[in-house]
């Protein structure tokens, strides 16, 4: 074998190389949490209705609000958005703004990273460590 043909062996390894880490690394890579990927979407791509917050519970507000004659009654755990929530329990409860996707509307929130349909409420006061 010549020099040029060893060259170009050595090449093509290397693509072949490069190529299978690639592949590994965009196969397992970490693509964030599920629940905030979809809060994510749904903040960005949701349509806005009216809606009912009906209950709060350890972290979790359930709420309900018809669109097309259909009712629906969803939930969210906001426990790790609870420092985005209203100081004041009682604003949790009542009126709220629902953004869900048309094409499935049960996929829903309330609240997300950047957007809240809490009305008239300021959220808590994050603790400085």
């Amino acid at each position: 074998m010549s020099s040029s043909q060893l060259a170009l062996i050595a090449s093509l390894a290397a693509v072949a190389a490069v190529a299978a880490g690639l592949t590994i690394y965009y196969r397992f890579r970490r693509r964030g949490d599920p629940e905030t990927l979809r809060r994510e979407r749904i903040a960005a791509e949701g349509r806005f209705i009216e809606g009912m917050a009906i209950d709060y519970q350890a972290g979790v507000v359930f709420y309900r609000w018809t669109w097309r004659g259909v009712q629906y009654e969803s939930s969210q755990d906001v426990r790790s958005l609870e420092h985005l929530l209203p100081d004041a329990e009682n604003l949790l409860i009542g009126p709220v703004t629902v953004k869900f996707l048309a094409k499935n509307p049960s996929n829903s929130i309330v609240i997300s990273e950047k957007w809240s349909g809490f009305r008239g409420a300021q959220p808590r006061s994050v603790p400085e460590t």
